[in-house]
């Protein structure tokens, strides 16, 4: 049996409607484009069943085609440019289901993600001067590899049992010690900063490359778009074409989450990546609970034993077995409320002192200990109308003459901007911290050098939403009676600058007491600074601190 034809039945409804089909007139409310200008004949929902039918018309072979060509390949193309696991079906599987059924949810993850490694970048942007870019054998390289490192073990999930504060310490004993001594140089004669040089280096030969074929794949889907919106604009009220558009619509988030999770997306074989950075974890926790070793360490430093009680939480032999702290990759949304370890360790440190410090960061002569060390107290791992059914059998002509552009107009503004915005975002954030995951060093210096060109001349285009932050958090603690000159005096995030900061020692010293090590001293040490920071010894180190 043959399904109806709507064309026949609207014609034949009209004939009727003010005699045999009066009836089906629909007389209630209305709402959208209808609401605003001169209602067309609107039947009910039984009046259509009764006149046309309850089978469904089909739109043409030629029609359903040209969707298929149009957007079901091209969006079949992109989603398979996803960055899945080789040789696991199901969490594949598993990975497909979040990203095509929550795309909201599965960006803010990666959004957040990005945004940890593009803080980690800016952190080594800003740890040595504008015009500097020190070799491969300095400590600006060895940050370099650390918050890399970081990077990468913000996308694995780590074990619950050891708790958050001696688990961000031992992490940044891992990351950024260069005085500890391994157990396992017995076995293996490197030390733990050559481990991370090596380690990092094999994490960016792991790197998922093949990110800018990505980029130029999307200009298909996007001329699909360019070519839909001109069709639909050419053929105003047409419901084939305003059908198609709407697809091409709905799926405008498909080339920006390509795109996110491609940039995300750093190691390609997770569970190698995953037993590396679990074995040289193991090797600095056995070394940190050997007791020679520890007290080596400790001397290394000037501190009392007293000073690292969080130890003791690693000698946990049932929990630590077979070295497994991280257990299975989360990256690109896999994982529900997963945030990471990194951002606890790059907070504590920007706002304890990097932040004051500003460019130039790295050297002032206590910043690798406090990297090292951390503060007191860390932060912890941590589609009928709603109103009536109704329908009409009008033509383009209507439509037409019902303005009906401007609201396509605004759909079709809105939707392109919202991905053209994310598309730039994700674009911009790639090339602004591709160098911390460069594998040639040199060709990383190049790159940082053109990322420093590139944020020095769009600096001002960040001054407007900076003051108006600003200036909302200085309201609001004015409102409720906060210390608002000690506010305006501080801030907590690290902002990039050309010039390096003129940090007040008063306000370096006040920063330094927020730390556990009152002795680490934040004064820079090169010749530019000394023009406005004068030296000082440090304070002598106390017996006990309670």
């Amino acid at each position: 049996m043959g399904g109806p034809d709507f064309n026949a039945c609207g014609s034949l409804f009209k004939q009727g409607a003010n005699s045999t089909y009066a009836q089906y007139q629909y007389h209630g409310p209305v709402n959208g484009l209808y609401a605003h200008n001169s209602r067309p004949l609107l039947i009910t929902v039984d009046g259509c069943k009764d006149i046309c039918g309850t089978g469904t018309q089909y739109y043409p072979w030629k029609a359903s085609s040209a969707t298929i060509t149009t957007w079901v390949l091209p969006v079949l193309g992109l989603l398979l440019q996803l960055p899945f696991e080789s040789n696991a079906f199901w969490p594949t599987l598993w990975a497909l289901a979040r990203w095509c059924g929550s795309p909201i949810a599965t960006l803010s993850y990666v959004f957040w993600n990005i945004k940890v490694t593009s803080k980690s970048a800016m952190m080594i942007d800003m740890s040595v001067p504008y015009n500097t870019i020190p070799d491969q054998q300095s400590d600006f390289a060895q940050m370099r590899d650390s918050l890399y490192i970081l990077s990468i073990m913000n996308q694995y999930c780590f074990k619950r049992g050891v708790s958050s504060d001696a688990g961000e310490k031992w992490l940044r004993v891992a990351l950024f010690s260069s005085s500890l001594q391994l157990k396992s140089a017995r076995l293996d004669a490197r030390t733990i900063v050559e481990r991370r040089t090596d380690l990092a280096q094999y994490l960016r030969e792991e790197r998922k490359k093949g990110v800018v074929p990505v980029f130029f794949s999307i200009g298909w889907f996007l001329f699909s778009l360019a070519l839909s919106i001109q069709t639909a604009f050419g053929q105003l009220g047409d419901n084939q074409t305003a059908h198609t558009l709407a697809f091409g619509l709905l799926l405008a988030w498909t080339p920006v989450l390509v795109i996110a999770t491609i940039v995300d997306r750093h190691p390609t074989g997770t569970i190698r990546v995953r037993r590396k950075l679990n074995k040289f974890l193991g090797d600095v926790r056995r070394s940190l609970l050997d007791s020679e070793l520890r007290a080596d360490y400790i001397r290394s430093l000037g501190i009392p034993e007293s000073d690292l009680p969080w130890t003791t939480q690693l000698d946990i032999p049932e929990f630590f077995e077979g070295d497994e702290f991280f257990t299975r990759f989360a990256g690109q949304g896999r994982l529900r409320w997963h945030h990471g370890v990194a951002h606890s360790i790059l907070a504590d440190s920007e706002s304890n002192f990097i932040a004051q410090c500003g460019r130039g960061w790295l050297e002032s002569s206590g910043a690798k200990s406090s990297m090292e060390l951390g503060p007191q107290k860390v932060v912890g791992l941590s589609l009928w109308s709603s109103i009536g059914g109704y329908m009409d059998f009008e033509s383009w002509d209507f439509y037409r003459g019902q303005n009906v552009q401007y609201y396509w107009s605004f759909g079709v503004s809105l939707s392109t901007f919202t991905m053209g915005i994310a598309i730039l975002f994700v674009t911009i954030e790639y090339c602004t911290q591709s160098h911390i995951s460069t594998e040639n060093y040199e060709d990383a210096r190049q790159g940082l050098k053109s990322t420093r060109r590139f944020k020095r001349n769009t600096l001002w285009l960040k001054y407007a939403p900076a003051h108006l932050i600003k200036g909302s958090k200085l309201l609001w603690r004015l409102l409720f009676r906060r210390k608002a000159r000690e506010y305006a005096s501080t801030r907590r995030s690290l902002e990039w600058t050309v010039e390096n900061k003129e940090v007040q020692l008063s306000k370096v010293n006040k920063s330094s007491r927020q730390f556990r090590y009152p002795h680490v001293d934040f004064r820079m040490e090169n010749e530019a600074e000394r023009l406005f920071i004068q030296p000082q010894a440090a304070p002598p180190r106390r017996e006990s601190r309670r």
